[in-house]
Parts: C-alpha cells; structure tokens; sequence
C-alpha cells in the first residue's frame, strides 16, 4: 500500500494518492478518506453533488433532493442540513465517491445554483481556484486520489490522523 499526500499552497489543495492491493489495505484507505470527511465536515451542513445520477446513486435515498442542469449534465443535488458519522463512514465507502461522481461542498452560507456552477465548472476543469468560504472534496475518476480544496489543512497536520489510521490497520 502506498499513501502520498501533496499540497498546493497556492490553491489551499490537498491531494492524497493512493495505491493498494488487498481487501485490507482498501479499508485502511477507506477509514482515511473517513477520517478526513469527519474533520471537514462533521456537524455541518453540505451539498452532495452526485454526477450522472442513477436510480440507485446514494443520493436517491437521501432527503433533499433536487436537479441542476450543468452543461449537458443532469447533477442530483442533496441538501445534507447536519452530516454525522454515519453519513460520512457511508460516503467514504461508496463507489460514486471513489469514482469522482459525488462531490461534497461546504459553505458557510447557502449557495445559489450560480454559485455551486462556477465552482463545479472550475474544479472539473482543473483550476481549483474557488471561492475562499468553500471546502469542496472529490476523488479523481481513476479512484486513487482524493482532492481537499480550500483546506485549513496542512500536510503536517494531515500526519496525526495517517499514523491513526496506519496504526489500527
């Protein structure tokens, strides 16, 4: 298993890369990407955007729900008022999630569809410069990378919750 983070300090990014090889090793990665859910966004409220929506996408089970055209693509919009644990342990392990097709934003304030465009429209065509009071998260298509945007973090401080992680594997 391989881990390798990468901050661009520029654009407040977080970038961690991922390798595995077992069953165990894709836990391990998966209680990470938890691990970092729960420290972004743990008792706040956030859209989950999931891209290409299907009628078992894991937005569907979920309470308020809306479409936004973007483009030539339809976007299922969920309006999470309070995310918890369990939402997030869920989120990290879901396959829309790893495949880059659910985005998590957070904004201090309530977004207008505008507003949730140009940030989508800026991250998908990779200028991560986004509006200073978002936090957006997303995994690359190829499912081994997963990108903090706007973070507070930085990658000393991202090595407390990797050696949690590695140590209980």
């Amino acid at each position: 298993m391989s881990i390798k983070l990468k901050y661009n300090i520029t654009d407040r990014a977080i970038c961690i890369s991922t390798k595995h090889d077992t069953l165990i090793e894709l836990k391990v990665i998966e209680r990470l990407y938890f691990k970092i859910l729960r420290e972004v966004f743990l008792n706040k409220s956030l859209l989950l955007i999931t891209r290409q929506p299907q009628k078992y996408s894991f937005g569907e089970g979920l309470a308020n729900k809306y479409f936004l055209r973007f483009g030539k693509e339809t976007l299922m919009v969920n309006k999470i008022n309070t995310a918890d644990e369990l939402l997030l342990e869920s989120i990290s392990q879901e396959e829309e999630f790893k495949r880059g097709l659910l985005i998590l934003i957070y904004s201090i304030r309530d977004l207008i569809d505008s507003e949730l465009k140009m940030a989508l429209e800026n991250i998908m065509s990779g200028n991560s410069k986004l509006n200073s009071s978002l936090k957006l998260v997303i995994c690359e298509d190829d499912g081994d990378t997963f990108c903090l945007f706007n973070s507070d973090y930085k990658i000393h401080e991202m090595n407390p919750l990797l050696s949690e992680v590695l140590l209980y594997q």
